[in-house]
């Protein structure tokens, strides 16, 4: 996944429901990144969201 897309940088959350994992969700980045609190916060809450979302 790295090589073929060229990634210096993944964010990858998992979906959970009562207290289980059921999924994952993730980002890759070209240039390598160093997440911030607001970055981080906005990435779980998205997780968090769409957990929730699925049945």
């Amino acid at each position: 996944m790295w090589i073929v897309n060229k990634s210096a940088a993944v964010a990858a959350l998992p979906l959970m429901q009562n207290g289980r994992v059921m999924g994952a969700m993730g980002w890759t980045f070209a240039e390598q990144q160093r997440f911030d609190e607001r970055q981080q916060t906005y990435f779980l809450d998205l997780a968090k969201q769409v957990a929730a979302a699925t049945p």
